[in-house]
């Protein structure tokens, strides 16, 4: 179970009731690997990102074709999947990130059959180095498995639902 507080008018989090510390504006429940939140009919392609927010902003502006499954990968981690090691931070000292190489029995989000084609939505407000090691894992790992893949990576110190507010 997945459950995101979002605005009426935009898809952006808004603060839910009660207890910040225990409520929180995005809360999944009984989390299995491989999930994934599918917001439509599955099409031979794909959009995903973390949130359910993000993916329909994207979807919102425009960016995709009309015929196209939109999802929600829930996290970075589930939308890459394993990866075979960690490298350095390049500013973080103490801190790993991903090595871009896909750990193929780790898969992460399952994808339908049926889709040949995915576009990895990244989030431009969040570590930039831990962002595109996932997405690089992720998009790797699609093509492996036989898909076309490519990364649309939002502004700088924004998401998609940011760009799709200041529009």
């Amino acid at each position: 179970l997945h459950r995101t507080y979002l605005d009426k008018a935009l898809p952006v989090k808004l603060k839910p009731p009660g207890d910040p510390r225990r409520n929180l504006a995005k809360k999944v429940f009984g989390q299995q690997a491989g999930g994934m939140i599918r917001l439509g009919p599955v099409r031979p392609i794909m959009a995903t990102g973390e949130g359910i927010e993000t993916t329909l902003a994207w979807y919102q502006l425009g960016l995709g074709p009309d015929d196209i499954c939109i999802a929600a990968a829930i996290n970075l981690g589930n939308m890459a999947g394993g990866s075979t090691g960690s490298i350095p931070h390049p500013t973080l000292s103490k801190r790993k990130i991903p090595n871009g190489t896909p750990e193929m029995s780790r898969p992460g989000m399952g994808i339908p059959k049926n889709v040949t084609e995915v576009i990895l939505l990244g989030d431009g407000d969040s570590d930039p180095a831990n962002t595109r090691a996932h997405l690089l894992t992720a998009m790797r790992r699609q093509r492996g498995e036989g898909r076309l893949s490519s990364i649309h990576m939002a502004p700088a110190k924004m998401d998609w639902s940011d760009v799709l507010r200041e529009q």
